[in-house]
């Protein structure tokens, strides 16, 4: 079990969606992992117990359709200076 400082738990309690980033970072929580923070009994608060159990699905961001085409040119461009023969 890891426990918050006060300033990131405030920090946490404040916004714990804007804060998720930074806990995983202060903490070391994997990305596909869930966690809790403790928010009562005040001797309790800030104590951080990541979730064995559950795993979270962290997925690549999508390519749409109108995109694939940029996305695509710009790999080309990208891969084509290496393909051309030395001098």
């Amino acid at each position: 079990m890891k426990k918050l400082t006060a300033e990131q738990f405030r920090e946490y309690a404040a916004d714990p969606l804007a804060a998720d980033e930074k806990v995983r970072r202060w903490c070391d929580v994997p990305e596909n992992r869930y966690y809790t923070v403790a928010m009562w009994p005040a001797e309790r608060a800030g104590e951080l117990r990541v979730t064995m159990e559950l795993h979270r699905v962290v997925r690549a961001p999508k390519i749409s359709k109108s995109n694939q085409s940029q996305a695509k040119s710009e790999c080309h461009h990208a891969i084509e200076p290496a393909l051309k023969p030395v001098s």
